[in-house]
């Protein structure tokens, strides 16, 4: 029944390890503009920036990890 099933454990370990890196670096991404910022005005841009980037980056990484 098993034998049926073709999956290794990198197919299984791709998504977590991008899931992981992926919020890694949208925690990074986030500490450093809130760093950086000191208007109120321009912190919602930047959040929305950072969450653009991040979508970007996810995507990215799933385009090269896919075979």
């Amino acid at each position: 029944m098993l034998d049926s099933f073709d999956f290794s454990l990198s197919d299984i370990l791709w998504p977590i390890v991008v899931l992981v890196v992926g919020f890694i670096l949208y925690q990074a991404l986030q500490k450093a503009f809130d760093l950086s910022s000191k208007k109120r005005s321009s912190l919602v841009l930047q959040k929305q920036i950072t969450n653009i980037v991040f979508i970007l980056l996810l995507i990215i990484i799933f385009v090269i990890a896919l075979p």
